[in-house]
């Protein structure tokens, strides 16, 4: 197992950019956050639709950065720890909490990427 935490890359950043553009409280953005969240495999429509492609958009900077340093990360990891990358990369934190930000890392990444969270 190899952990780091990732400075400025953080959940509050987000947040900040949305209540920022939207005009919305805290909540109510870690809400959008959560759903509609980022665009996924299975397409919304509607406002839903809508809303997820502007939120895409509001963060998109953000989540380059976080796309920059996670790949950093596995870099180091895989010249450490060749055929690690076999393992899901696990995400924690608030971060982990945004809908279809494991599609997006995946696909970005080209890992397995899990949301952790508590077992139901």
């Amino acid at each position: 197992i190899y952990t780091r935490i990732l400075r400025e890359c953080g959940l509050n950043q987000v947040i900040r950019q949305i209540v920022g553009e939207f005009g919305v409280s805290l909540v109510d953005a870690e809400s959008l956050l959560m759903h509609p969240g980022l665009p996924g495999s299975t397409p919304l429509r509607g406002e839903s639709a809508e809303a997820q492609s502007l939120i895409a958009d509001l963060i998109d900077e953000s989540l380059r950065h976080l796309v920059e340093q996670l790949d950093k990360t596995l870099t180091y990891v895989e010249s450490e720890w060749q055929g690690s990358l076999n393992n899901p990369l696990w995400l924690l934190g608030g971060g982990a909490t945004i809908n279809n930000v494991d599609a997006y890392l995946a696909q970005k990444l080209g890992v397995h990427v899990v949301p952790w969270g508590l077992p139901n």
